[in-house]
């Protein structure tokens, strides 16, 4: 299972597992995302993502 994420210049951050969008962030919680997912290294952001997903189930 494969993460990735693609943030618009409006600042929505868009989270895609396998191809799929999976999840949209908005305001607060993309820009907290794009700084902690540009703090890390693709190990991290792929963590990241995961948790991301977790925490809103």
């Amino acid at each position: 299972m494969s993460f990735s994420f693609k943030a618009t210049p409006k600042g929505t951050v868009f989270i895609e597992r396998d191809g799929e969008r999976v999840k949209t962030l908005r305001a607060d919680r993309a820009r907290r995302f794009l700084a902690l997912a540009h703090s890390t290294d693709r190990t991290g952001q792929q963590m990241l993502m995961r948790r991301t997903l977790e925490e809103a189930k």
